[in-house]
């Protein structure tokens, strides 16, 4: 009689060992953008927190040598979370160390100067005054912010650096007439955005409606300082 005699081994079955691989905040995609540039521009501000907790660069620049912080000022619509993530961004890159005021964008300009040219909405130009820009500081062609309003045209800004207290005055003038003398535009622009809110003296204004032609007075009925 044959006998087939197995002797059946017990197996040992050894529990699965889960590797966990972190997640790596700072990845970047094809255009240099990483996770927290791309969470500034739709997502809140308290996912932003918890990126910028988990390690995320908050001064990397993608390849357009845009950070978090300038996709949020492009960042659509004008709701209230928008302005609270500026001012979250920013308010953690200045504890890291970094000045409001420095001429640090890939342009040479200031964020500030950036908000009034590039982005044009004076709620953000707002966020950068209420931690720290300075309006009347130069940018590298010598002209003031607030002046730079002017250039831009912008009279939602204009009125509030006014409402703030910084006074345009016969520099901002001087600036205006060379916004006259350039620009494509009518007269009557350059009185809603410079005279209006100027704070000049009647021998200064004299002398500008002697060489503007016609003169902007006359185009405001004769009074400058009509709304």
């Amino acid at each position: 009689m044959i006998t087939n005699e197995y002797t059946i081994k017990p197996i040992t079955i050894k529990p699965a060992v889960i590797v966990s691989s972190p997640i790596n905040v700072n990845e970047v995609n094809e255009q240099g953008s990483s996770a927290l540039h791309m969470a500034a521009t739709s997502r809140s501000k308290d996912d932003i927190k918890n990126i910028i907790a988990m390690g995320a660069n908050i001064f990397h620049e993608d390849m357009f040598n845009e950070s978090p912080l300038i996709s949020a000022f492009h960042r659509p619509g004008y709701d209230k979370e928008k302005y609270e993530v500026i001012e979250l961004l920013l308010s953690e890159m200045i504890g890291r160390g970094f000045n409001i005021n420095d001429k640090s964008h890939a342009d040479g300009i200031s964020l500030l100067e950036y908000a009034i040219v590039e982005v044009g909405d004076d709620i953000v130009v707002k966020s950068l005054l209420k931690l720290g820009a300075n309006p009347m500081q130069r940018n590298e062609e010598g002209y003031r912010m607030i002046d730079m309003a002017i250039l831009a045209e912008d009279e939602n800004i204009m009125d509030l650096f006014h409402s703030k207290g910084f006074e345009y005055d016969e520099e901002s003038i001087g600036v205006g007439l060379e916004l006259y003398n350039t620009a494509d535009h009518d007269a009557e622009d350059v009185l809603e955005n410079v005279y209006f809110y100027a704070n000049a003296s009647k021998n200064t204004i004299n002398e500008i409606n002697e060489i503007t032609e016609p003169s902007i007075a006359e185009l405001n009925g004769g009074n400058l300082w009509a709304s």
